[in-house]
């Protein structure tokens, strides 16, 4: 594994729940939470959740890797989300950001999963289905060339 940062073991729970996932099963929200006094990251939550439910299941007080996959894109685009609030311990911070590129190595290593997009955010209700289909299909800018200014006219 070429990542840089923490590596910590997964559970068992979280490795099959994230296999669920990818099988296309039911589970298509996977939460993982890292374990302080073990040392490892442990499944917190598996769940079926419609983008618009999945701010409210989203833990807002503790940081989360949470893999969520979009079902309105075909194929399904699997997507990983990083929530981190502003009022969590230091400890947890460092060690959640530390440990967030190995978390992704491990998950499409390990379980077959292609995570499409990474996220970011402080809060879970940063991210909702307008922010998944801007970051899956971003607008196009258009190019506009720079227009010359017309000639002042003769007095």
């Amino acid at each position: 594994m070429s990542s840089s940062g923490v590596t910590l073991p997964l559970s068992q729970e979280a490795l099959e729940a994230l296999s669920l996932m990818r099988a296309g099963g039911f589970v298509n929200l996977v939460q993982l939470a890292i374990n302080m006094e073990k040392e490892t990251i442990e499944l917190a939550g598996a769940s079926t959740s419609a983008i618009r439910d999945f701010t409210h299941v989203i833990a807002d007080d503790s940081p989360r890797f949470s893999f969520f996959v979009f079902k309105r894109e075909l194929p399904d685009v699997p997507v990983f989300i990083y929530t981190c609030p502003p009022d969590s311990k230091i400890k947890e911070k460092m060690l959640y950001a530390s440990c967030r590129a190995s978390v992704v190595a491990q998950v499409e290593q390990e379980c077959g999963l292609r995570i499409s997009r990474k996220l970011e955010a402080t809060n879970p209700e940063e991210i909702g289905e307008a922010q998944l289909i801007e970051e899956l299909h971003p607008k196009k800018i258009e190019k506009v060339s720079f227009a010359r200014p017309k000639r002042p006219g003769r007095r």
